[in-house]
């Protein structure tokens, strides 16, 4: 369940529609955006910060680094060094994407930068084959105000990879695949 709050105090009932016996042991409150934005059908927020910062083939540390500067991010901060090793070279971003059927997701990034370039998503890459490029996004210019890009990927049922990386200095937030 998604419920747009204002900041302040809130008072949360849990109730059952019939007068039954509700059997709760926990509530989860997480923040996934500005208020006002509708993020009510997006399946699954993963958050830059989470992902796994690759090392992968010649790339034996990762540029990735989590950031809290910039103000309007969610969750614990956002990354940027996407644009210093090449998923193609063993960097970028890697989430393991879960999907139940095999179709057309919608992916989502949220992001800012002062430059105008590209962000790159690759769908289905190993550790060893790093040249599975899917969609490349172009990133406009927004300065202090998260921005986002959108790219319809074919996903296959079960665990898919997907990695991420960028041909320019650019923040990103995090990441969304809509229902």
């Amino acid at each position: 369940m998604y419920a747009d709050l204002k900041a302040g105090k809130h008072t949360i009932t849990i109730k059952s529609l019939e007068d039954a016996d509700v059997i709760h042991d926990a509530l989860t409150v997480t923040y996934s955006g500005a208020y006002g934005v509708d993020r009510s059908t997006w399946r699954t927020i993963y958050e830059a910060e989470s992902a796994d910062f690759n090392t992968l083939a010649d790339c034996k540390v990762s540029s990735i680094v989590t950031e809290t500067e910039k103000s309007g991010y969610s969750g614990n901060g956002y990354v940027t060094g996407l644009n210093k090793t090449s998923v193609a070279k063993g960097g970028g971003v890697r989430w393991n994407v879960v999907v139940e059927e095999s179709g057309i997701y919608n992916f989502m990034l949220c992001y800012q930068t002062t430059v105008e370039g590209n962000a790159n998503i690759y769908v289905g890459n190993t550790t060893t084959e790093l040249n599975s490029l899917c969609k490349t996004l172009k990133l406009t210019k927004t300065e202090d105000t998260w921005n986002t890009v959108m790219a319809s990927i074919y996903l296959q049922k079960g665990i898919n990879i997907v990695d991420v990386d960028a041909d320019i200095d650019a923040a990103l937030d995090l990441s969304l695949i809509h229902i």
